[in-house]
Parts: structure tokens; C-alpha cells; sequence
């Protein structure tokens, strides 16, 4: 097909043969941050697995995930989509 065409070219000429999905910001620049999957998970203590949001003037203090992960894909909220 063209898109495994496209592909081997791409990787023949050490290009990036991928796209990144939902988001236009360059994924590869130095600095950029991201979360891998582990393989092998630590355990998380149940006092780190929540954060405080809001300090003591707040009337509604609320614990937070510490990885909120929607189940929507961001990429069906794009421009593209």
C-alpha cells in the first residue's frame, strides 16, 4: 500500500516513519516530557497516589489522581477530527 511505501521510504532515509497522534507539538524536541508504560510497575503507596488541590483558603479541597487519564481520545478532539 502507499502508506507502507511511504513508510520504507521514511525509514530508509532515517526520517520519522510516525505520526503523532492528537497533538501538533513537536513530541521529539529536548526537553519534552511524556509518560511511558512500564512493564515492570513499582508500587505506589496510597499517600502518593493522590494530590491536594487547593490550600486552606479553599472551601472545596478535592484529592486528584495523580494521572487523570480521560477515556475520550485526544485526537477526536482535535482540529483534524
Amino acid at each position: 500500500s502507499r502508506e507502507q511505501r511511504a513508510m520504507v521510504y521514511s525509514r530508509s532515509k532515517l526520517q520519522r516513519d510516525t505520526l503523532p497522534f492528537g497533538t501538533r507539538r513537536d513530541v521529539y524536541v529536548e526537553g519534552y516530557e511524556w509518560i511511558n508504560h512500564s512493564i515492570y510497575p513499582c508500587h505506589v503507596p496510597d499517600e502518593h497516589r493522590r494530590v491536594l488541590v487547593g490550600g486552606p483558603q479553599c472551601k472545596k479541597p478535592y484529592l486528584a489522581s495523580r494521572y487523570n487519564i480521560s477515556a475520550m481520545s485526544y485526537g477526536t478532539l482535535s482540529q483534524n477530527a
